[in-house]
């Protein structure tokens, strides 16, 4: 439960804080999967093409990286520890990911409409384990962004 700290504890505190924290592990790459879901976001508003302020995108390029960052993830130490639906989903976006990496990379590129189809089931299964995962509060894992090490939830008193 909380309480209150007292002066004193709050006195012996360190005052150093570091400037910048740096990301690491799920935490560093849920960002990198973020930022590049917002850039296929912007080429499929441009209608699967690189948009008109945004020229230096390359449509297969990110969805390549996409793909690889699930990869790398669901490869990764930290998610062996992680529970079976977590992993489940993890994988379903890899899948997913994957074709519409392939998909762009055919000439012409991918039907639009399916690409469209893949890139809303990706989103959807990014906001199915965000809700059972990342949202709930007794969720079986903690990721503190300073180390990424995993911790397990305080217990009740």
């Amino acid at each position: 439960s909380a309480s209150l700290l007292t002066a004193a504890t709050i006195d012996q505190a360190s005052p150093d804080f570091p400037s910048v924290t740096r990301p690491n592990g799920l935490v560093e790459a849920m960002l990198a999967i973020d930022d590049t879901n917002d850039r296929l976001t912007a080429i499929e508003r441009a209608g699967w093409k690189a948009p008109a302020d945004h020229a230096d995108l390359v449509p297969v390029a990110e969805a390549a990286a996409l793909a690889d960052h699930l990869r790398l993830l669901a490869a990764s130490p930290e998610i062996a520890s992680r529970p079976t639906s977590f992993r489940d989903l993890l994988a379903k976006s890899q899948s997913i990911a994957q074709r519409l990496e392939d998909q762009l990379s055919t000439v012409p590129s991918g039907d639009p409409a399916r690409l469209s189809a893949d890139m809303q089931a990706l989103q959807a299964t990014c906001k199915e384990c965000h809700a059972s995962a990342r949202n709930q509060r007794s969720a079986p894992h903690e990721v503190r962004a300073t180390t990424g090490a995993a911790t397990p939830p305080p217990t009740a008193p």
